[in-house]
């Protein structure tokens, strides 16, 4: 018999992505993609450069601090990609 408190099920998280920076008011965004958590954040940035039209070399969370690491990314949020970081 198998122990499910055993067996480890890997889950992909999803993170919702606009393409703007945190502080436009939701009313004025376009709107955003789910995507799941890739393995890296340049992952990230190709698809979502692909699905908004536009290269983007930034991730960033809600308080403008970029993220790095993809592992970083709960299940869930909200993450922006920019441009800029300056």
């Amino acid at each position: 018999m198998v122990d499910l408190l055993d067996t480890k099920v890997e889950v992909d998280r999803r993170c919702t992505v606009f393409a703007c920076f945190p502080w436009v008011p939701m009313e004025e965004r376009r709107f955003g993609v789910v995507l799941r958590v890739p393995g890296s954040i340049d992952e990230l940035l190709h698809m979502a450069s692909q699905h908004f039209a536009c290269t983007y070399n930034h991730v960033v969370n809600e308080d403008m601090g970029e993220i790095l690491d993809p592992n970083l990314i709960r299940d869930v949020e909200r993450v922006f990609v920019v441009n800029s970081v300056s």
